[in-house]
């Protein structure tokens, strides 16, 4: 609760205004906890970046635990928007992919190819030096988000047949999952209610 306004003498007065503070704005610095440790990281780089559709796309894709994979020719911008990422998940405290790393080491492209749902930015470059995930083979279901590519508005599908059931779109209601009884993700949920 904030109070603001002139509040002295006989005819002052003063107007109350209620906000709504994210809890890991509330809680001290020294936390443990690692979700609420990253979510205190700033989400303006990442909305810049990737604008308010792509980042539903992602929050949706986080949000089904899928594979998200960052690339940028910049190792800052990648950093930054894959903590924002995290941040994004930490704000409605929601647990961060198990497999987190914000600039992916060229000599550990290996990893790209793990089962489990992870969130990892890659840098890339025109040289043979450089990761181009979308030029790997067996790395499966990959969502891929092109940091320096503003034009696109919609993330890179790698080896995913139906992007749409794959990654729920945030934004638009599925109607005939819905109304048909069909298995529904938990971003179609949260868009019901």
């Amino acid at each position: 609760l904030v109070e603001l306004g002139r509040g002295h003498g006989i005819f002052g007065s003063v107007d109350t205004v209620k906000f709504a503070i994210p809890p890991s704005f509330l809680n001290c610095r020294e936390s443990t906890s690692l979700v609420a440790g990253l979510s205190r990281n700033d989400m303006m780089p990442m909305l810049r970046c990737l604008g308010v559709v792509k980042t539903m796309r992602l929050l949706s894709a986080l949000m089904s635990e899928r594979r998200v994979v960052f690339t940028s020719n910049n190792v800052s911008k990648l950093s930054a928007v894959s903590y924002g990422a995290v941040a994004m998940m930490g704000q409605g405290l929601l647990s961060q992919p198990p497999l987190f790393i914000p600039a992916l080491a060229p000599g550990l492209v290996s990893v790209l190819g793990s089962n489990e749902s992870y969130l990892i930015g890659v840098l890339s470059g025109p040289t043979s030096n450089f990761i181009n995930p979308r030029n790997i083979p067996n790395i499966g279901p990959v969502v891929i988000f092109d940091l320096d590519n503003s034009d696109e508005t919609e993330p890179y599908y790698h080896n995913i047949a139906d992007p749409h059931q794959f990654v729920p779109d945030l934004t638009r209601r599925n109607v005939e999952d819905m109304d048909t009884g069909g298995n529904r993700s938990l971003p179609d949920c949260l868009y019901q209610d």
